[in-house]
């Protein structure tokens, strides 16, 4: 998997995995169900699930970090030292649209010392190989997951990874939604302060907004320095990349 000219199966080819993870309601639910198609249909011995809230977001300075077969101790340091903020196979796979395997790491990209120093350690801890997962969601939420075996190589078909690709996805558009309506958010718009927003994300300028709403220029500009305040930002850019994060407007 990888590269350029890989072939992936149409969406509905897992469809019944696809079925069973749109219908959950519940987080931990999900979670389990994904780890059992992933155990039960492919065999994998090693799941992980990063969840990365997009840099404005309420949650922005969590990192939510889920494991399944890995060493306790691993997953605890992993956590406790912050190593997702080195780890170069996560890092790459959310620079890639394809999954790879994570043997592969140091023909893809160029590593830095300190990451290594991270290889070296991760291979004290871990044997086999599997494959890096990429999967983006809403309000540029991206996530990666980690699927494989302890001992060598999965022996999975391209279609098997590539059915593996397509559930990963599905779980992680998912989890977003559930994870995303039970944010609190720290400010709150009024429907006119996130209609001047999203007129300001498509480009438009406070004189044309103010044409478009049928109001005067100062009132408009007015809002918009209220939209800072109660957003904690300085520019209308910041406020942008805010609202996106927060799911309030589109990008």
């Amino acid at each position: 998997m990888g590269e350029g000219n890989d072939q992936t199966l149409p969406y509905n080819a897992v469809e019944p995995h696809i079925l069973a993870i749109d219908d959950c309601e519940d987080k931990d639910a999900l979670w389990d169900l994904f780890c059992g198609v992933m155990q039960d249909d492919y065999g994998a011995e090693l799941i992980s699930y990063h969840h990365i809230p997009s840099p404005l977001a309420p949650d922005r300075l969590g990192l939510k970090v889920m494991a399944v077969g890995h060493d306790p101790a691993w997953v605890n340091m992993y956590r406790e030292r912050e190593l997702f903020r080195i780890d170069p196979i996560a890092q790459a796979a959310n620079h890639m649209l394809l999954p790879f395997y994570w043997s592969s790491i140091e023909d893809r990209i160029k590593l830095t010392q300190e990451q290594k120093d991270f290889l070296v350690l991760l291979r004290q801890w871990l044997k086999g190989d599997g494959l890096a997962i990429p999967a983006f969601g809403p309000s540029g939420r991206n996530g990666y997951f980690g699927i494989g075996c302890r001992e060598a190589v999965p022996d999975w078909s391209r279609p098997d990874a590539a059915r593996i690709y397509w559930a990963a996805q599905a779980f992680h558009t998912r989890y977003c939604i559930l994870h995303m309506a039970g944010l609190d958010m720290d400010f709150t718009l009024t429907s006119r302060q996130t209609q001047i927003l999203q007129h300001l994300a498509r480009g438009l300028d406070t004189q044309t907004i103010a044409v478009l709403l049928g109001s005067q220029t100062d009132t408009v500009d007015n809002t918009i320095r209220r939209i800072l305040k109660k957003m904690g930002v300085t520019d209308t850019g910041s406020a942008i990349l805010r609202a996106v994060s927060c799911g309030l407007i589109e990008p």
